[in-house]
């Protein structure tokens, strides 16, 4: 099946992330001041399927601690892309819940994460 409308998955997809940024913004004013600081993440890399060619992935997250017992939400937008001939892209958009399960003074940290989102795949 073939989108006609060309500018309605991005207008989609503009107005999730949005929705999670607000929703971010929404528990971070409800339950007060952040315990830890933030942290911004991202990510580059590759990624092979079986029976499917070379992806290039990439994405960033945003984890937003709230309470003292190291729970944080992070959204978290991630997209791949086929590095080869032809048209393919993968686009995430996951808001997770994650519990930290070791002190933040530590060089390593050792969490539990669950999340769920949206997933759009386009190809031509």
């Amino acid at each position: 099946m073939t989108n006609t409308n060309k500018g309605s998955g991005s207008r989609l997809r503009l107005a999730k992330a949005a929705g999670v940024l607000f929703l971010v913004a929404l528990a971070n004013l409800h339950l007060g001041a952040q315990p830890r600081p933030a942290e911004l993440r991202f990510h580059v890399g590759r990624a092979a399927f079986p029976e499917a060619s070379e992806h290039l992935s990439a994405g960033a997250s945003y984890r937003h601690y709230f309470g003292k017992r190291g729970w944080a939400l992070e959204p978290e937008y991630s997209f791949m892309t086929v590095m080869s001939e032809g048209y393919h892209r993968d686009d995430m958009l996951i808001l997770n819940v994650v519990k930290d399960l070791t002190r933040p003074s530590r060089r390593w940290s050792l969490h539990m994460i669950m999340g769920g989102g949206a997933y759009f795949h386009r190809t031509r």
